[in-house]
């Protein structure tokens, strides 16, 4: 394609986008317009509508409701208590992290 069959090509599609456009503006005021007709047609409320509540008496069979029961809880076993750790030293710290490591490293080394 030359830069003459492009430019005329993007020339068209902006012809057409512009009269799609005036489409659209003309179509949405119309609309617009017709809205704001309908509700001028509408008419005024005569008065204001008041409306209350009217209580019925309550049927027999619900007045007296009987009494609720109550139900005692059941007694639930105590936790055992949280086991507590000496507070370690940090030699000692130490000497355990290696212990837990050294099992890790003989597998590995056969490996």
């Amino acid at each position: 394609m030359t830069a003459l069959t492009l430019n005329h090509e993007f020339g068209l599609m902006r012809l057409r986008f512009q009269r799609t456009l005036v489409v659209s503006v003309l179509l949405h005021a119309a609309l617009l317009a017709a809205i704001a007709a309908v509700r001028d047609l509408a008419p005024a409320p005569d008065a204001i509508i008041e409306i209350t509540w009217l209580e019925q008496p309550a049927p027999p069979e619900l007045a007296a409701a009987p009494e609720a029961e109550t139900i005692t809880p059941i007694e639930q076993p105590a936790p055992p208590p949280a086991r507590v750790e000496p507070n370690l030293s940090v030699k000692e710290k130490l000497a355990r992290a290696g212990q837990d490591r050294t099992p890790v490293r003989e597998k590995l080394g056969r490996l």
